[in-house]
């Protein structure tokens, strides 16, 4: 008798057998209708970038963190479930309904904007609290803080704030070239680095990644806050492991651009390009492999994980959370496609362009491979032409259409920006020329470059194919970026939907360059 009402009493209830699921009914609600609609709008991100191309695994490896830790979850109480207090459940309550309210709104701008660090990490922030809300409301607030690192694990496939990639990226990227370079030269081959550009004797190194960051920070750092769960090391260890994962970065980095400096130096900068793919997959792998390592070692060299708890069933009361959050995340997967798709159903006809052989003197012009990577354009066309002597003159026609992630590169690869960074100084700007090409009015904006002791002249048109017109100065639009961002929101352009129109001329005379352009622009260019 004793023995059958112990069994009694440790048995779950008849009714509360179906409470077992309830812990994985609230992940499968906050994956189906909050993460799958938020990493959807990232994947152009992930595929533009060769940066941030891990992106794809983080969810997968969050996920795995989370089934891990639920084999060893704390138990359900019945007083905690739902929050514990009325005013416990109240909060949660706040925290899903809030969050659950701006999602419409921040998915309709990431769709726009899909490489805006700013709204992908408020939407991240919005599906996080409601993922913890629901979570919470079904279990408790202890079950909930124990998916902390999970959820917010995904963070680390996100795009590092603008104030980050502008400062510290750069800075680690002068001194990887710096230092670089001066390993080089004590081995024997003088160099100098121009920008983020390296000059060797054969020539330059880096001179199509002028606008790159360095490789694999990110994917690094990333692995040390996973590493760091994996092994179940402590907090601070934890942070220890993320920082020496940058550190691992920097000096991966710094040997992948030595090794492939000291090749183009001691052959040729053809035999650097050839294994510069090479380079950044050893890179890739040595630094996991060292992030690996070290967190093992400081593991104890194994992963300890503690014992497996089973969770005291409890009633049921998170029906109305989940139902609410169903609802709540079908509407913000709606509103951006209704947005959009009303836009441009109502957009007038577009104008984009194409570049025209004019003759047997212009030849193919191909371009570099690590330049389409950085240009994330969809169509790259170019001609060139040889002039007197050894000059050449070049005519480039980029594209970028479809994916709203294409849309911001249009804007920060004009040559104000880049030839710069390529070591070639600041080009002077003088008065725009206008000329009309198939019966379209096109404004081209004019640089002077001096470059090997010759003088080139740049004429570049940013045209917008939404509008049907060229946008103008880029630096206005970068100067106000977030203005520029929401007014794409506003116009319904979820695409990229923009071309440069690019002439080199190596004319020392402004008139004979602008004479030129009027020769060969409608020659070269053709409206579609």
């Amino acid at each position: 008798m004793g023995r059958t009402m112990a069994t009694l009493a440790t048995s779950p209830a008849k009714g509360a057998t179906r409470r077992e699921s309830g812990w994985p009914r609230a992940w499968i609600v906050a994956i189906g209708v909050l993460w799958l609609p938020f990493l959807w709008r990232l994947t152009p991100a992930w595929s533009s970038s060769v940066e941030q191309a891990y992106g794809w695994a983080v969810p997968l490896l969050a996920l795995y963190l989370a089934l891990e830790r639920a084999r060893w979850a704390p138990e359900r109480r019945a007083g905690e479930t739902g929050g514990g207090r009325r005013i416990g459940r109240v909060v949660l309550w706040v925290v899903l309904g809030g969050a659950l309210a701006v999602l419409p709104l921040l998915w309709t701008i990431l769709e726009a904007n899909g490489m805006w660090p700013l709204v992908q990490w408020a939407a991240f922030g919005a599906v996080a609290a409601a993922t913890l809300a629901l979570i919470a409301l079904d279990g408790g607030v202890r079950r909930a803080g124990h998916f902390v690192f999970p959820v917010l694990f995904v963070a680390t496939a996100l795009t590092w704030p603008a104030a980050v990639t502008m400062r510290l990226v750069a800075a680690l990227v002068g001194m990887n070239a710096q230092l670089a370079a001066n390993v080089v030269s004590m081995l024997g081959h003088p160099a100098v680095v121009r920008g983020s550009v390296i000059e060797v004797a054969t020539g330059f190194v880096g001179i199509d990644e002028a606008c790159s960051g360095l490789r694999s920070l990110q994917a690094v750092w990333m692995a040390g806050w996973f590493f760091g769960e994996l092994f179940h090391l402590g907090r601070v260890r934890r942070c220890g492991l993320a920082a020496s994962a940058v550190l691992v970065a920097v000096v991966g980095n710094l040997i992948r651009t030595t090794a492939l400096t000291w090749l183009a130096a001691a052959d040729s900068p053809a035999a650097s390009a050839r294994w510069h793919d090479n380079a950044g997959g050893l890179e890739m792998a040595g630094t996991l492999l060292a992030v690996a390592v070290l967190a093992w070692c400081w593991g104890g060299r194994t992963a300890r994980r503690p014992a497996e708890t089973r969770g005291a069933v409890s009633p049921a009361r998170s029906v109305a959370a989940w139902r609410v959050a169903v609802a709540a995340g079908l509407v913000a997967a709606a509103t951006p496609v209704a947005w959009f798709g009303w836009h441009e159903a109502e957009a007038r006809s577009r104008t984009q362009w194409e570049l025209v052989r004019p003759g047997e003197d212009w030849e193919d012009y191909e371009f570099p491979k690590r330049a389409k990577e950085l240009l994330r354009a969809s169509t790259t066309a170019g001609l060139m032409r040889r002039e007197a002597g050894m000059d050449r003159s070049f005519a480039l026609l980029v594209k970028w259409e479809g994916e709203s992630v294409t849309a911001l590169s249009a804007e920060v690869h004009d040559p104000s920006i880049c030839l710069p960074a390529a070591g070639l100084g600041p080009p002077l700007s003088v008065e725009p020329a206008t000329l009309e090409i198939g019966g379209v009015s096109v404004t081209f904006e004019v640089a002077r470059v001096e470059a090997r002791a010759r003088r080139w002249h740049v004429f570049y048109c940013h045209w917008d194919a939404w509008l049907g017109r060229p946008r103008g100065a880029e630096n206005e639009v970068v100067a106000s970026l977030p203005r520029w961002r929401l007014e794409r929101v506003w116009e319904g352009r979820r695409r990229g939907d923009a071309a440069y129109l690019a002439l080199v001329a190596p004319e020392a005379d402004e008139w004979a360059a602008r004479e030129w352009l009027r020769e060969w622009a409608p020659r070269l260019f053709a409206p579609q």
